[in-house]
């Protein structure tokens, strides 16, 4: 599948994942229910939340912990509320800044 090519093995051996419907409210893979942010046994394994969320269609995610050497940029551009032309340079220069990095369409576009 295409996550599975496209996610660094980095994040996909941290047992830091949850999926997602519409709402975008965290579900644990392992038993359905709402997780929590900040209650790692309420995550699963990026297997078990790739499973549930290709069964389920719903999108899975990564948790963020304090102890994590990563962060995440949401620089937005979506189509009922675009970018300016400065802020898709500020964008282009991030990027361009931030070689070694994993980037993804969020669910919001």
């Amino acid at each position: 599948m295409h996550l599975q090519r496209t996610i660094p093995d980095e994040l996909r051996t941290l047992p830091q994942w949850c999926v997602a419907g519409p709402n975008k409210e965290p579900i644990d893979p392992k038993t359905g229910r709402m997780a929590r942010t900040n209650d790692p046994h309420s995550w699963g394994t990026f297997e078990e939340a790739y499973e549930i969320g290709k069964r389920c269609g719903a999108r899975i995610g990564f948790v963020l912990t304090e102890n994590d050497p990563y962060c995440i940029l949401d620089m937005d551009d979506k189509p009922n509320n675009p970018a300016t032309e400065e802020e898709r340079d500020t964008f282009a220069r991030i990027l361009d800044y931030c070689k070694e990095t994993y980037c993804e369409l969020s669910q919001g576009g």
